[in-house]
């Protein structure tokens, strides 16, 4: 099954929002699945016009969500994010080490 985003008025101002809202997926037409593919992808080191074949898409295209995954990735700003309280849901454990005690 696959989610379909959906849009919802806010409460408060009566302004439209989704999922993609305030991220770098905002104003694009592919669905996430294509952008987290690509964002796969690229820890490969794979080539723009490889990743264009690949999604089935243009190489501008390609380009510019390469451009854009990268800037957000190495953003200078990613340091002032995370200052103050930082949540964390989630831990990776090694699967050698489940269950030894460390």
């Amino acid at each position: 099954m696959i989610h379909q985003i959906s849009d919802t008025t806010c409460r408060s101002c009566d302004k439209w929002f989704n999922d993609k809202t305030g991220t770098i997926f905002q104003d694009t037409r592919l669905p996430l699945r294509v952008w987290f593919f690509v964002a796969f992808m690229l820890q490969f080191k794979v080539s723009i016009l490889e990743i264009s074949k690949t999604v089935g898409i243009n190489y501008k295209s390609a380009y510019h969500m390469v451009k854009r995954l990268r800037s957000t990735v190495y953003g200078k700003n990613i340091g002032y994010k995370l200052r103050g309280v930082v949540e964390m849901d989630e831990a990776y454990v090694q699967a050698g080490s489940k269950g030894m005690k460390l």
